[in-house]
């Protein structure tokens, strides 16, 4: 993504101000976001695949689709 200088962050004045162009936020405050977002997401699908292969005797779908992620 592309980056401009403008108001410094106060979280993060270390970048002296770095932000994303299309939606002018702080560089490190959108990396922070993302991690988070992405460990949610991430507990979220092991905690599927956790019920899934509890559940795996009510249908063979479960045990394809199980076998295909290589769990």
């Amino acid at each position: 993504m592309r980056s401009f200088y403008g108001d410094e962050c106060a979280k993060h004045p270390e970048i002296a101000g770095r932000r994303y162009l299309p939606n002018r936020a702080c560089i490190k405050c959108h990396s922070e976001q993302n991690k988070i977002r992405h460990a949610a997401n991430r507990a979220a699908l092991l905690e599927l695949i956790a019920a899934a292969q509890s559940a795996r005797w009510l249908s063979t779908r479960l045990d394809e689709a199980l076998l295909s992620m290589g769990k």
